[in-house]
């Protein structure tokens, strides 16, 4: 072959390669350019000249058309560090990969670099991607990580996290301190579950597994023991996350420790104990005189007088009656509230507070669906406290021409009794915190209902001491029907 043909051979060949590379530099989703670095007499890197770009550099930078223009053409601005990377890199040969932003187009970038051709070239080739969304999610995880910090540290919590599947544990530095770790030290979820009360250990234990298996939040309070023997009391709660079949996967927690509230709420308890008992002294000694003096006034006919003294022995009453309320309060914040248990018909004992409640609300429609004959183990004082109160509300709260309807049946082992109003209704946001110590659902029109919230803390105590549960369904303006169970 002569040269000739040679050469011509070899340039075809040639531009085969080229072609090839071009597709292959152009088909790379990468941004991808080919540079010369400029420096200026002192050594110095202060400009680049694009030699070679693909179609995703222009898609990536917006810059069209750059081949043969230095980016200081386009970018006067241009970051220093940019010039100083690709000066270091053809200078000493040695690749890097490195994320800067772009104050021109306003975008980041994560690049890799690397000299090619001669070290006299000054050239670069340079592969990169366009950041700046997951560089915008970092900061806003770092921001919300910030915010998830300030918030623990104002609230005083510690947080902790649980993989189910393979058992890793993680606890913040707080969170150990709580807990009576050492910082640093390693701890797992038998860890933790052994600081617990071991009086504790059961119920949290079975509350932690009925929310796991149905994925809803956790909050309880228990107690812990220190490593010194000290009882500490911690409010725990947090979120079950469960996988596709229905199984926990993984679980995020706060606790804090809520000792001092405790100790403030038990002075409180105690006083409200202490006083009660107090009170009952004089109160039982001026509701007898006054019994006496109605006697007296009823043998001499002074009517107006004897009127007077019962009107007095009412309110006697009902002063007894909120005296008893907060000692039923105290014990049950204590766990120590009475039953004396027996066996009992419950359909018989609605009947007869059914009928209590009849003669002394003449005027109300208190309707009833007759019960089984359904036998159950309680307090028949209790339960015919939680039915009084319960069926004295639903007339309270219902209009003069109102109905309350009262249910009872047998259900998978319990009896479900229910008691329905026609009355003002209760906001759904408001209907788990009826039973809270205290609480009142505020009413719009302002009527002035008597009481100062304990009826209904009380009679959610003495259903939850019985193993029953009790819950409320209203819809606003048209009433509400309460719900409790009992097991028979």
């Amino acid at each position: 072959m002569d040269d000739k043909a040679y050469l011509q051979k070899s340039e075809a060949a040639l531009r085969v390669k080229e072609e090839r590379y071009r597709t292959l530099f152009d088909l790379t989703t990468e941004g991808l350019c080919i540079l010369e670095v400029l420096f200026d007499e002192n050594d110095k890197p202060f400009d680049y000249r694009f030699l070679e770009v693909n179609h995703a550099f222009e898609k990536q930078t917006g810059l069209l058309n750059p081949i043969g223009s230095t980016v200081k053409q386009f970018d006067p601005t241009h970051e220093q560090c940019w010039f100083d990377t690709y000066g270091r890199i053809v200078k000493t040969g040695v690749p890097e990969r490195f994320e800067y932003s772009n104050a021109h187009v306003q975008r980041c970038y994560a690049a890799y670099a690397c000299r090619i051709g001669k070290p006299a070239e000054n050239q670069v080739v340079v592969f990169f991607n366009d950041v700046t969304e997951r560089k915008k999610t970092e900061q806003e995880v770092l921001n919300a990580n910030e915010k998830m910090k300030l918030a623990l540290e104002g609230a005083k919590a510690g947080y902790g996290y649980w993989n189910h599947k393979t058992g890793e544990t993680s606890w913040d530095e707080r969170g150990k301190a709580i807990m009576g770790f050492a910082p640093g030290e390693d701890i797992t979820a038998d860890d933790w579950f052994h600081r617990i009360h071991e009086e504790d250990r059961i119920k949290v234990k079975a509350y932690s597994a009925l929310c796991a298996e149905e994925g809803r939040n956790f909050n309880m309070e228990y107690r812990i023991i220190l490593p010194g023997g000290e009882v500490r009391y911690i409010e725990g709660s947090g979120h079950f996350k469960r996988d596709n079949k229905g199984e926990p996967l993984e679980s995020f927690g706060l606790v804090i420790d809520i000792t001092e509230r405790k100790l403030l709420e038990r002075q409180k308890e105690e006083f409200i104990s202490i006083a009660s008992h107090e009170l009952k002294t004089p109160i039982t000694s001026i509701r007898a005189y006054g019994e006496v003096l109605k006697d007296l006034l009823e043998e001499g006919r002074d009517t107006t007088s004897t009127d007077l003294i019962r009107k007095s022995n009412a309110q006697v009453d009902r002063l007894v009656g909120l005296i008893n309320s907060l000692l039923d309060t105290t014990k049950l914040s204590e766990g120590e509230l009475p039953l004396n248990k027996e066996l009992l018909n419950i359909g018989n004992l609605i009947k007869e507070h059914v009928d209590d409640q009849r003669h002394i609300f003449p005027n109300s429609s208190i309707l009833t669906t007759e019960c089984q004959d359904i036998i159950i183990l309680a307090d028949s004082e209790r339960i015919g406290q939680v039915l009084t109160n319960l069926i004295s509300n639903a007339i309270k709260y219902s209009s003069k021409e109102g109905k309350v309807q009262i249910k009872c049946q047998r259900l998978e082992g319990n009896v479900v009794v229910s008691v329905q109003d026609q009355g003002i209704g209760i906001p759904k946001e408001m209907q788990q915190k009826v039973f809270d110590r205290f609480f009142r659902v505020p009413d719009v029109k302002r009527r002035n209902y008597p009481g100062i919230g304990l009826g209904l803390y009380i009679t959610a105590g003495i259903i939850h001491r019985h193993g029953g549960r009790i819950w409320v369904e209203s819809v606003p303006g048209k009433g509400s029907t309460f719900y409790f169970t009992l097991p028979v």
